[in-house]
């Protein structure tokens, strides 16, 4: 799990490995509406490990790590941007069993 702030609204990013017999599930993001946290959006994810928020030229961006598909380990790990109503896929890295991300300048 993963907490964030954008523009004073918080934000929590939950990463879904597997859910008993399959690693395609959905993770989730929640956002805070004043008296709890109510689903904000669902992403596709593969044996997700990890979220990563990070800032770049003003904008939000969300990294998925995606771990393993059941079937493969060189799978695609993605960057969501925030448009100000969702987070967008913005671009695909190539990992292998990817377990975390960070950032730096």
């Amino acid at each position: 799990m993963k907490s964030f702030n954008i523009s004073g609204d918080t934000f929590l990013a939950f990463a879904n490995e597997y859910n008993g017999s399959n690693r395609n599930i959905d993770s989730f993001i929640y956002k805070w509406d004043g008296s709890k946290f109510v689903l904000f959006q669902s992403i596709p994810t593969h044996g997700a490990s990890a979220w990563h928020p990070f800032v770049m030229c003003d904008e939000t961006f969300m990294g998925v790590t995606n771990h393993y598909n059941g079937q493969e380990w060189n799978i695609k790990s993605v960057i969501y941007r925030y448009s100000g109503e969702q987070f967008i896929q913005y671009q695909e890295l190539s990992t292998q069993g990817a377990w975390g991300m960070t950032s730096f300048e």
